[in-house]
């Protein structure tokens, strides 16, 4: 499988400069931008100049009608400038993986085949990349928050639930686990749990057979029919 890297080089030659359209001023920060339809690829290319890292990507992932736009009216720090891209890639279908000091881009149909950044649920980033989040509930409500949260999941983005009903494992965009564990804080409370209790123990009884009257009835059965009328 032929992968693409994109290099960036300590020492750039003049040439490169006058080229890139994304630059760092003297304080430090993306200086001003205007992007207007330009291939994804040379963005990337240019981005990963701008971080000085390597980013990597399947040679046919990206297309040439895959264009991007952007306005970038006052000089950002770089932080700020990297969620403005993973924006980008986002609303094109794709992802970064940040693993080993390099970025892979991926799509997001593929996300959920990969290795992704693993993060407990006090701290992880709130980006547009797809990573993984493990949340420990207060109360075990967690089949009753499964179904409930299920809507608001991106397409591929999913949940699993532990079997003690008290861990949920993320698989979402950063800024969307932020949006559902903001949910799950004004349902995990002793109250939803009560709730949630007398919820199952009414589904148990409405599903359970009552054993009383199936053996009565099998009795019935082995009566001869004049006494089963009786």
């Amino acid at each position: 499988m032929k992968i693409k890297i994109l290099m960036c080089l300590l020492c750039w030659h003049a040439s490169t400069f006058a080229n890139s359209f994304l630059k760092i001023d003297k304080f430090g920060k993306v200086a001003p931008v205007i992007i207007e339809n330009k291939p994804l690829a040379e963005v990337i290319k240019q981005y990963a100049n701008l971080k000085n890292i390597p980013v990597t990507y399947k040679e046919k992932l990206i297309s040439k009608d895959d264009k991007v736009s952007l306005h970038l009216n006052h000089a950002v720090e770089l932080k700020d400038f990297d969620e403005y891209f993973f924006y980008l890639l986002s609303q094109l279908g794709f992802s970064i993986l940040n693993l080993s000091g390099e970025m892979n881009v991926v799509a997001h149909k593929d996300i959920r085949y990969l290795a992704n950044p693993f993060y407990y649920s006090d701290q992880f980033p709130k980006t547009h990349n797809y990573i993984t989040v493990s949340h420990r509930l207060k109360f075990p409500i967690g089949k009753s928050i499964d179904r409930i949260l299920r809507p608001f999941f991106s397409r591929y983005g999913r949940l699993v639930l532990f079997g003690d009903e008290s861990t949920l494992i993320f698989h979402e965009k950063g800024t969307n686990i932020d949006i559902l564990l903001k949910i799950i804080e004004t349902m995990d409370n002793n109250e939803s749990y009560e709730r949630y209790k007398k919820m199952k123990k009414t589904k148990k009884h409405k599903t359970e057979p009552d054993l009383s009257e199936i053996k009565h009835y099998s009795n019935n059965l082995q009566q001869s029919p004049e006494k089963r009328s009786k």
